[in-house]
């Protein structure tokens, strides 16, 4: 294999899910606002064949899955850039978009930024990420807000799925914590098991992206429910007790909304059947900041050497 080339900044990855037309108006967005320092990469099941020609603006790279934690993770091992910009079929992309996240990388902790999505630029937020809350585990934040407050930076747990920014080592680290087809579980344990080693998770304000709420991960279902606690359980070693309580939390705090009545059931499901995923978890994948520059620092003899010859 060619060894890769990581002078490119970012690699902006547009998953093809099988819907072309969202997909389509997605990866046109980018495009058209696509910054200079940057690559762009369609990853997809094997299903999409190119029909406008774009191989001289865009890299294919083909998955053997067709599920979005898999298409991500599959682009995780292969792109170029030293972070890594998800969006996915629907979601578009406006002018400068990447300037402010990219900028939050800055902070040597930070391995997750969410951008905010709003369903038109001035409009209000959709989802500046997610967070937990007493009513529902990962739930939009700071959603309906005209503009976010000082408390959303502090409370964000991790961005959405398919409207994320990630240094691309603790990607790939996060893809082999949890090998999942599952954008639930993706979506939450990737961004959770790089943050309870010390990473941080941060939102860029001034990177809008358009978006359904839809699109964004949040839609609730008993598998869901299911999933994400049974995750919330096994990741932060809550207890039988405190996790049924938490579950009667949300069951009572979701009285008025029956939308979600079937996530909560499923979240109490979960006390009784672990969701597979839970199965799947490898802890010991991910690093912490310290570990990971401790990797990456050349050894103090090996420079030493290097001045000597140099002298």
């Amino acid at each position: 294999m060619a060894r890769r080339d990581f002078s490119t900044r970012v690699s902006i990855v547009v998953p093809h899910l099988g819907d072309d037309h969202a997909f389509e108006d997605t990866l046109v967005s980018v495009l058209e606002n696509r910054p200079t320092d940057s690559d762009v990469w369609v990853v997809h099941d094997g299903g999409y064949d190119d029909p406008f020609d774009l191989g001289d603006e865009v890299q294919f790279l083909t998955s053997r899955g067709g599920s979005l934690p898999e298409l991500i993770a599959t682009a995780a091992d292969a792109v170029q850039g030293r972070f890594i910009h998800v969006l996915g079929a629907g979601v578009r992309a406006t002018a400068e978009w990447t300037d402010h996240a990219l900028l939050m990388f800055e902070q040597d902790d930070a391995a997750v930024v969410a951008p905010v999505a709003k369903q038109t630029v001035d409009g209000p937020i959709v989802a500046a990420g997610w967070t937990n809350s007493s009513g529902r585990l990962v739930a939009p934040l700071a959603s309906g807000k005209r503009q976010l407050g000082r408390r959303d930076a502090s409370i964000v747990r991790g961005a959405c799925l398919t409207a994320s920014f990630w240094r691309r080592e603790e990607l790939l680290a996060a893809t082999h914590a949890l090998t999942t087809d599952s954008v639930s579980a993706a979506q939450f344990a990737w961004s959770r098991l790089l943050c309870r080693q010390g990473w941080r998770c941060l939102i860029a304000e001034e990177s809008i992206v358009l978006a359904e709420e839809s699109m964004l991960g949040f839609t609730p279902s008993m598998t869901r429910g299911a999933t994400l606690r049974s995750l919330v359980s096994a990741i932060e070693g809550s207890t039988f007790a405190g996790t049924a309580m938490s579950v009667g939390l949300a069951a009572f705090s979701n009285l008025l909304k029956p939308r979600v009545w079937g996530e909560i059931t499923g979240e109490a499901l979960s006390l009784f059947v672990e969701a597979p995923d839970v199965r799947a978890l490898q802890l010991d994948e991910v690093s912490s900041p310290e570990d990971r520059i401790a990797t990456i620092r050349i050894p103090q003899p090996v420079v030493a050497t290097a001045l000597r010859r140099a002298a």
